[in-house]
């Protein structure tokens, strides 16, 4: 479940800006300024050290990626920017696996959950856990 640039970040950037695209957030915006602008969001993130990326592999054909997620821990919250999981392995529960990966934590501690992106998926998994909430202001360096 390991980041590996080189193999990975041309997935991660196409599949990141195409999801995002249609979002509630980026459909009205041009689309010369939206892939312009986030894409140079996702360089900045991917070159923060404090950021972690799983990306979920075909163990018999690790050139076979079924999804990715991307956060960072600021105390006992998980900041996650984004999960992508490419539409036919859906419902399986690798958006899941992939954000539990990135939100490792030891028996007994607990997290908040942030997201700074919200996509209509999101919004729908964020209505129904408490504990998770979306704060796209995280993205600007703000701490909690």
């Amino acid at each position: 479940m390991s980041y590996d640039p080189e193999q990975h970040e041309a997935f991660l950037f196409n599949s990141w800006l195409e999801s995002y695209r249609s979002s509630d957030s980026a459909r009205n915006v041009a689309t010369d300024i939206y892939m312009g602008h986030h894409h140079r969001l996702i360089e900045s993130l991917l070159e923060d050290s404090d950021n972690l990326t799983a990306v979920a592999v075909d163990l018999d054909d690790p050139d076979q990626y079924y999804g990715w997620a991307m956060g960072t821990h600021r105390g006992p919250a998980l900041v996650l920017h984004y999960v992508y999981v490419k539409s036919s392995f859906r419902r399986f529960g690798l958006a899941r696996l992939l954000v539990e990966h990135l939100a490792w934590r030891r028996e007994g501690e607990t997290h908040i959950f942030f997201a700074t992106h919200q996509t209509h998926t999101g919004r729908g998994i964020i209505r129904h856990r408490p504990d998770w909430h979306y704060h796209p202001y995280l993205l600007s360096g703000s701490l909690l």
